[in-house]
């Protein structure tokens, strides 16, 4: 192919790309590596929130612990989404402790 169907040249177009990836995606809140697989931070409202989850921490599940789910947590088909909802301003019950645990022990155990 000629240069006119690639303005950029092949690796320009990815750096292109990337930049405007990275651009979209905003770590959440208080986010921070809790062992090597497992990560804390605040509700992720925003989109790039999920983005930097999916794209920059690669995360494969994320467990939201509120009242409210996510919006935008169905459009990222690589990251399993589980709501365990808590009362706003209410600590959970051990019940979904135990749940989140689960979640994350089995997650461990596929390695994912």
């Amino acid at each position: 192919m000629g240069k006119a169907a690639f303005p950029y040249g092949g690796r320009g177009l990815l750096v292109r790309f990337l930049s405007t990836t990275l651009k979209m995606a905003r770590e959440p809140m208080n986010f921070s590596w809790v062992s090597d697989s497992v990560a804390g931070f605040a509700f992720p409202y925003d989109k790039e929130e999920w983005e930097y989850l999916s794209n920059v921490a690669k995360l494969s599940h994320v467990i939201t612990m509120c009242h409210e789910s996510p919006h935008y947590a169905s459009e990222y088909q690589n990251i399993k989404h589980h709501h365990l909802p808590v009362d706003d301003l209410s600590p959970a019950n051990l019940s979904i402790i135990q749940k989140a645990m689960k979640i994350i022990q089995d997650a461990e155990a596929k390695e994912q």
